[in-house]
Formats: structure tokens, sequence, C-alpha cells
């Protein structure tokens, strides 16, 4: 058991290791994939910003005074051409701005004009080579101030443009979802996984277990089965000798030593047959033994065998039957120990001179059974615990002192017996009135 538990944890930590290095696999390649992205971004941002810085202002310097519309939509072009600036600024180099994309043309308005303060900014206005301003928490740009040289070499104004990473913030929330589906699919695959393997390893010990449990039970069996019947043989020849002793004389304080023997042989020869019964009721080749009977003679049988006992407590038995009895094709030693069991318990709690009732009735595809008889009765809170192997109910009250011999085998026999065949069997009584045994079974046409 302990080398099947190792190695399940075995599996299920490889599955964990593997599915542990493939999510890490998953998060790097979306960090990497990510800075792929917007490295991409700001190349072409830069790339823009490189080829566009002249256009913008000469269109500045073509249309600034002759109105804001021909120049707005330049500008409009210019920015839909490229999804990546967020909006741009024309500054000259005394900070004045001249014109912003969000707001518009400054150069028919002075009064509007913004100008630029910081003298930090101003400086980097006067640079003829591109500044690119980066984040301070990111990799990308914050701003790009790129300068305009006109044809003759002059810098009179410089573009700052202001980058948009919404195209690529969608680009990588889309391939972080994407991730996290994937994630979340494998982990529910690996937990599929690992429950599968752990639920398969538990179907493997649970059918070692039965076939162990299988292979126990036919030995225990086969023992039960092999003690009783080489118990059987000396048992016969002491019930013969106690048979022939019955007509022989003997001295009273002798004669009482030979019933006791005789009783307890008697008794030992019913647990055998009970021990028997059990075991024959687990084998499927007596469960496949075939032989016709007709129930009432089963019945009858029964009663036969039972004849001498009925007469030491001179009791009256009744039998009634209804209906039309099939054939009993199956399990006719099975129908015989259950009846004989039943009768003979009806027997041992019954009164002197009392009375038994026994019942029958062929329905359509069952026979139900019962005896009644006039005993001692049983105590409804014990009626459960009646078809308990080895046991013998205790009343608890001194008129109804249960104190017979037997070893509890009789009715938990019969309860074996009945299920195998398909049937039920239970009980009702009254303390001080009676019981009444019932069961149930199917038979096959």
């Amino acid at each position: 058991m302990k080398q099947i538990s190792k190695s399940r944890i075995l599996q299920v930590s490889l599955i964990v290791l593997l599915f542990a290095i493939f999510f890490t696999g998953i998060f790097l390649y979306v960090k990497n994939l990510n800075q792929v992205i917007f490295k991409e971004s700001t190349n072409r941002i830069k790339s823009f910003a490189n080829v566009s810085v002249k256009n913008i202002v000469d269109a500045y310097l073509l249309y600034s005074n002759s109105g804001d519309i021909k120049l707005g939509n330049i500008i409009s072009d210019l920015l839909q051409a490229a999804p990546d600036i967020k909006s741009i600024q024309i500054i000259d180099t005394e900070g004045k701005i001249v014109l912003d994309s969000k707001i518009g043309n400054f150069a028919q308005n002075e009064e509007e004009t913004l100008k630029i303060e910081d003298e930090a900014t101003k400086e980097l206005l006067r640079q003829t080579e591109p500044t690119f301003l980066s984040s301070k928490n990111t990799n990308t740009l914050d701003k790009i101030v790129y300068p305009y040289l006109d044809d003759w070499g002059r810098h009179p104004y410089s573009v700052i443009f202001y980058p948009s990473y919404d195209g690529a913030d969608k680009i990588a929330r889309s391939i972080k979802i994407q991730a996290a589906l994937a994630s979340g699919f494998f982990a529910i695959l690996a937990l599929f996984l690992i429950v599968f393997t752990t639920q398969r390893r538990e179907i493997e010990l649970a059918r070692e277990k039965r076939r162990f449990l299988e292979e126990l039970d036919k030995k225990k069996n086969e023992f039960i089965m092999l003690s009783s019947h080489n118990l059987r043989t000396p048992l016969a020849a002491l019930k013969g000798f106690f048979e022939m002793l019955k007509g022989v004389k003997v001295k009273p304080s002798l004669g009482k030593h030979v019933m006791a023997v005789s009783g307890s042989v008697k008794n030992l020869d019913e647990t055998v047959s009970n021990m028997v019964a059990i075991a024959e009721s687990f084998d499927q080749e007596e469960a496949n033994f075939s032989a016709k009977a007709s129930f009432l003679d089963i019945i009858n049988t029964v009663v036969d065998q039972l004849r001498p006992k009925i007469r030491e407590k001179n009791i009256s038995i009744e039998i009634e039957s209804k209906g039309d009895f099939k054939p009993i094709k199956q399990g006719v030693r099975k129908f015989e120990r259950i009846i004989f069991n039943l009768l003979e318990n009806a027997i041992k709690f019954n009164k002197e001179n009392g009375e038994i009732l026994i019942s029958c009735q062929a329905e359509e595809n069952n026979i139900t059974f019962s005896v009644k008889d006039t005993g001692i009765g049983i105590a409804q809170n014990k009626i459960g615990e009646l078809f308990q192997s080895f046991y013998q109910v205790q009343s608890g009250k001194s008129e109804y002192v249960y104190n017979y011999e037997g070893t509890g085998l009789g009715l938990y026999a019969a309860k074996i017996l009945v299920e195998s065949l398909g049937g039920k069997i239970w009980a009702q009584s009254q303390l001080g009135k009676g019981s009444t045994f019932y069961f149930t079974i199917p038979v096959e046409d």
C-alpha cells in the first residue's frame, strides 16, 4: 500500500511540475511578447516623427494665415495615418506654442498663444537633434522633441510628438486574456488529470481489494465446506449410535448424560448444516444447480423432518396455500433450508400445546411464505437484530427469559439464502403472544 501511495504521489507531483513549467513559460512568453509589441510601437512612433516633422511644419507655414480648416484637415489626416501618435505641438525656439492639434492654430489669435516657461524644455527646443523622453516607470516614450530645419538650415520650430500606446495596450491586453484563458484551460486540464489519475488508482485499488476479498471469501467458503463435510461423518455415526440407544434401558443417572450429549450432537449437526447452507449461498455452482420440485412438497418434506420435535411439544400445525404454485427450478435445497430454519425456530420458541400456521401464496412471479407461532414472542426493539449472525435475543423479563440451545445461525442463514435467491425476509412479533416470519422470493417461469 505504501508503494502504491508513493507512486500516486509521484504521478501527481509530476503533473503539477509539468504544468508549473508550462505556466512559467506562458508568463515569460507573454512578458517578452509585450516588450516586443511596445518596442515595435516605439519604433513606428520614431519613424513617423522623422518622416512627418517637415510636412507638418511646412503645412503650418503654408496654411497658418489662410484659416484653421485646411490646416486642421491636414494635421488630422497625418494623425489618422499614425494611430500611435496622440497629439502634436509646433513650438518656436522661444517656447511659444503656435499650434496644438488638440486645440487648434494660435497664429491668428496671439492673445491665446501659450508659452513654455520651463527652461529645461526650452533648451530641448533649441537642439538640432531629436530628443526622446521616456516614461519613468516604463520603457515607453513620453514624448519626442523633433527639430525642424528649413531648406537653408535654419531652426525656427520644433515639433513635440505625444505618443499613444492604445493600440499596443489593446494587443497586449488581448494577448494577456488569451494567455489567461489558455492557462485556465490547462489548469482545468491539470486538475482533471490529477483527479483522473487519483480516481483511476482508487478504482484499481478497489478492484484489487475486491479481488482479494473475493479470494478470501472463496477460501473461507472452501474451509467451511471442507470442515463441515469432515464433521458430518462422525456426526452421522454419533446420531446412529444414539438412535440405537433409544431402545436400550440404561440407568437414570446415565440416561441424563446420554440425553445431554444427544442434544449437543443435534445442535452441532444443525450448526454444520447452517454453515454449509451459508457457504453454498455464495457458491456459483450451487446457484446453478438445477432440480425441480413443488413448493408444497418442499414444505411437507420439511414438516415431516421436524415431526418428532412437533410431537415432543404437542404442537398443532396447519398449512394454508393459495394460488397456482409453479415448480421450483433452481435453489431447491436453499428453499428447504430456509423453511426448515423458520419452522424449527417456530417450534423451538413455541409453548407446550401451541399452534403453528404455515401460509404460502403463489402470485404471478413470486412466492410469499409465512410461519406464525404462538410462542413467547420478541420485544419490538429487538426485531431488527434477529437476522444477525450468532445472535440470540435476550428478553430482560423474568417470565420470558430466553434460555434455549443454539448458535444463533438459523435466522441469519435463512436471511442469507433468501437474499441469494433475490428475495427479502422480515418478522412481526408481540412479546408473549408469538411471532410471524415472512419471506418473499421471485420465481422464474
